[in-house]
């Protein structure tokens, strides 16, 4: 009880101090802002994190983009661009065909990996990829994720929609990393696709 006690005018004393820097009474009657008060300020690391996760949201996704591509091209590989977001099924699912399938080696080898991260807080992913959509013919898209290859030699660039690759389960058999892609097709589609932007 003592604690709580002992918490409780910790947290009154803070917020009365913080009233008074921000608040100036002007007379008994009314009160104003002070505009040159110490506000907090928060950056997108206060209330962002994502170094554990594969989808950077945090991260500017131009910049990551194009390192990414500079790496790509001074691996002499192309770039596979992944759009999705963190706690998307088939967003995981992509991951899992990519760094864990048998062909993770293969993919690997020709590529160098970039996610971008879809998300409503940080726009600079739905940004790039709207850049990318003006630059490289894609088909409809239904939704994420979906893949975008890249030369950076080149420039060629190209879209694949992996709906189509997608394996579901009788409900019965619905149970946690049952559900995922045709890896064969997802890497057939990404060879295709790769040759064609030679």
């Amino acid at each position: 009880m003592l604690r709580f006690l002992a918490l409780f005018l910790i947290i009154m004393v803070q917020s009365l101090a913080f009233a008074q820097t921000a608040i100036t009474p002007v007379s008994a009657d009314t009160a104003t802002v002070d505009s040159t008060a110490a506000e907090p300020v928060f950056t997108d690391a206060d209330y962002c994190y994502d170094q554990d996760k594969f989808y950077k949201r945090c991260q500017d996704q131009n910049l990551r983009y194009e390192q990414a591509k500079a790496a790509a091209l001074q691996q002499n590989k192309q770039l596979l661009v992944v759009y999705g977001y963190e706690g998307c099924e088939w967003c995981d699912n992509i991951v899992k065909v990519l760094y864990f399938s048998d062909y993770a080696a293969e993919i690997q080898k020709k590529f160098v990996i970039v996610s971008v991260a879809k998300s409503d807080f940080f726009p600079s992913g739905k940004e790039l990829v709207a850049l990318l959509r003006k630059q490289f013919v894609q088909p409809k898209m239904s939704g994420v994720p979906y893949l975008v290859l890249v030369n950076p030699v080149s420039g060629a660039g190209t879209f694949i929609d992996l709906l189509s690759f997608e394996r579901n389960l009788p409900e019965t058999e619905n149970l946690p990393g049952y559900n995922g892609y045709y890896v064969e097709k997802v890497v057939e589609a990404i060879r295709k696709s790769s040759a064609q932007i030679k």
